[in-house]
């Protein structure tokens, strides 16, 4: 059997939908998916912690530069020139100062909207006596919002990502303890889905003349394909027990998480 890939969904064929002698199997490949998964979402916690310990670091760089130059710098009275209100960008003063005897002008971004400037207040001005066009004011950092901007939502975002890798990880390593306590057991199975916003639910009837229902859970691994939703006489084998099932379409080779529904819905009238 082919190496499995769980995201090509779209080469079905039209024959995945109808009955037919089975393939062959190879459900140990199917078994080991799972703990591929876990490996997967390790790795990516640990680049998410890795993007955080980074973003932070670059976080901090930033601050120690600002306060480096307000210790190191050369402080010299200053005028605000204008006050810039741009809608999509930072908000900045335009300053005027003396550097070395030579009379200049620069932009100082705000650390937040507004700060209060008019035109013409005073400000003392900190800039570097080896780059007098590297500079700040006593009160404003004048950093770029940008870097701040995505470092901060990198943080986030990393952040947010956290809880589901790490209950994703969980899952899968339950998925993985079933399926090698229980095994699989094989059978016919019907898919259906009353509306667009409702999980598919998956009716099996077990060689064994035994029928269960399941609903299929939306993960960040796989989906049931639209070719096999309202579908009949599905070969499937499901694997593990209790909450931690897993269904794998024979024809498709599509493995899908899925949990037992106790009380199966009835088609709308």
């Amino acid at each position: 059997m082919s190496e499995f890939r769980p995201i090509r969904f779209w080469r079905l064929r039209s024959d995945d939908v109808v009955s037919g002698p089975d393939p062959k199997v190879d459900l140990d490949l199917f078994a080991r998916l799972p703990s591929r998964l876990v490996s997967r979402n390790l790795v990516l916690i640990l680049l998410c912690l890795l993007g955080i310990g980074g973003a932070s670091a670059l976080s901090a760089r930033l601050d120690e530069q600002a306060g480096e130059l307000l210790r190191i710098g050369t402080r010299v009275p200053g005028t605000v020139v204008d006050v810039h209100k741009p809608s999509k960008s930072d908000w900045y003063i335009e300053v005027r100062y003396r550097a070395s005897g030579v009379e200049r002008t620069a932009d100082v971004t705000l650390d937040t909207y507004d700060g209060g400037y008019r035109t013409g207040d005073p400000v003392v001005v900190v800039y570097d006596p080896a780059d007098p066009a590297r500079l700040r004011t006593d009160r404003e950092r004048n950093e770029p919002g940008f870097p701040n901007l995505v470092v901060g939502g990198s943080i986030l975002l990393f952040l947010l990502a956290l809880p589901f890798l790490t209950l994703a990880v969980v899952n899968w390593r339950r998925r993985r303890v079933a399926i090698r306590r229980a095994g699989w057991r094989r059978g016919v199975a019907r898919t259906d889905r009353w509306n667009k916003r409702e999980p598919v639910e998956i009716r099996v009837r077990f060689d064994t003349g035994d029928d269960a229902s399941f609903v299929a859970l939306r993960t960040t691994m796989a989906a049931v394909p639209r070719k096999l939703v309202k579908a009949s006489k599905l070969r499937v084998w499901v694997g593990g027990d209790g909450r931690a099932l897993v269904v794998v379409f024979v024809r498709a080779r599509v493995l899908i998480p899925v949990k037992p529904e106790r009380q199966p819905k009835s088609p709308p009238r």
